[in-house]
């Protein structure tokens, strides 16, 4: 992410060795929804199952990335803090951390931040 703080000021963040290019929050009352990141669609879809932990599961369906949140449904929130890699940008690896907050799983109320991150920045 480089965004100009005056004519002559960049800001920039890098992790270990992965660039910011993009973070935000979404406030959700849907069970999906989609993220285009240059090019590359990624369709988020929170399902709920008994009796099984919270997890993602990540495929690819009609050349989208489909990712799965499995049981993501507490309201103190959860989710995945160590990027995990989930494309390639020109020859570069896509790395994402997601975090849900659910205030009301009945109502499919949900806030979902993200990060995504390019490798060798």
């Amino acid at each position: 992410m480089n965004t100009s703080l005056a004519s002559d000021m960049t800001f920039e963040v890098i992790v270990g060795n992965k660039k910011l290019v993009s973070s935000g929050l979404v406030h959700l009352d849907e069970p999906r929804f989609e993220i285009s990141i240059h090019g590359l669609v990624i369709e988020i879809v929170f399902i709920s199952e008994r009796d099984s932990a919270p997890k993602y599961v990540g495929n690819v369906v009609d050349g989208r990335l489909r990712m799965e949140l499995i049981n993501h449904n507490n309201s103190l929130g959860e989710g995945v803090f160590t990027p995990i890699e989930i494309g390639k940008i020109n020859d570069k690896s896509l790395y994402m951390t997601y975090y849900v907050f659910v205030p009301s799983a009945s109502e499919n109320k949900r806030s979902f931040e993200f990060a995504f991150y390019l490798g060798d920045a």
